[in-house]
């Protein structure tokens, strides 16, 4: 539609007059005559008016996405039937008109096939040529052969080869340990006497069993009287296999003497320091 949106009107008149005077004739020196001339009047009147009008207008946007489908043609090919008879020998068939009508309404399905966008399906049944095999076939490797899994065979390789490392690592370390013996203290070497050396002139060493008793002695000076054990008492706790256990149950009995034993030793401690 139309919308008027101004008006301009334009008024115009104009009035004019022409009189003049007329040939002289008889007519005008008669004395009844018409001594006057002619005369003429005019009047022009000018009306003009301007409208203007708006004209609605609309705006369509349309946004189309790229990979729009305007037209969908499939062609499908599918091979006949073949039949061997008794005598070996091969026939083919084309397939029947329903078969054909199934696999049509399976690939409008799997298309999206729209009559009104004017899509098209071709199906036909035609036979195919049989493909001749060229040249001799590959043949089949070790593994294909003998229906090795070479997965399976990299798990066992994998698992084998973390249980060699765990026991030359792991436990080889541990079992070593055990059986080993005890590392001797350092012993010091003396060193040789130069020249002619005989037992007469090498000097005497102190005895080694008299510096371990008189060092024996004075420990056990230092040291607080240790309670006796009484055999008798204590048999259960001394049949249990578990060491640990067995002193647990040792200092809950003796509580009061596990303490006067590690207050002795702390006392010692500090004269010592």
């Amino acid at each position: 539609g139309r919308v008027a949106i101004s008006t301009e009107t334009t008024e115009t008149s104009s009035d004019s007059s022409n009189g003049a005077n007329g040939a002289v004739t008889v007519a005008s020196n008669l004395p009844d005559g018409n001594a006057s001339g002619s005369e003429s009047t005019s009047s022009n009147t000018e009306t003009r008016e301007r409208t203007n009008f708006e004209v609605s207008e609309t705006t369509r946007e349309i946004s189309r996405e790229p990979g729009s489908i305007r037209r969908i043609t499939v062609a499908v090919l599918v091979d006949g039937i073949r039949t061997i008879d008794e005598n070996d020998v091969e026939t083919w068939e084309p397939r029947s008109d329903a078969e054909l009508a199934a696999l049509r309404e399976l690939v409008a399905s799997a298309v999206g096939f729209s009559e009104e966008r004017g899509d098209a399906i071709t199906i036909k049944s035609l036979e195919f040529e049989p493909v001749s095999m060229v040249g001799s076939a590959e043949a089949p490797g070790f593994f294909q052969s003998s229906n090795l899994n070479i997965m399976a065979l990299t798990q066992i390789g994998l698992l084998g080869l973390v249980a060699m490392v765990l026991g030359l690592f792991v436990l080889r370390p541990i079992l070593s340990g055990t059986n080993t013996p005890p590392a001797l203290e350092n012993t010091t070497v003396l060193p040789a006497l130069e020249g002619n050396t005989s037992p007469d002139d090498t000097p005497s060493l102190p005895s080694l069993a008299s510096e371990s008793a008189n060092s024996e002695s004075q420990f056990a000076q230092d040291l607080p009287a240790l309670p006796s054990l009484d055999l008798a008492r204590d048999s259960n706790l001394l049949a249990s296999e578990d060491p640990v256990e067995r002193l647990r149950s040792l200092l809950a009995e003796r509580k009061q003497e596990t303490v006067e034993i590690l207050r002795g030793w702390m006392e010692d401690e500090e004269e010592t320091a």
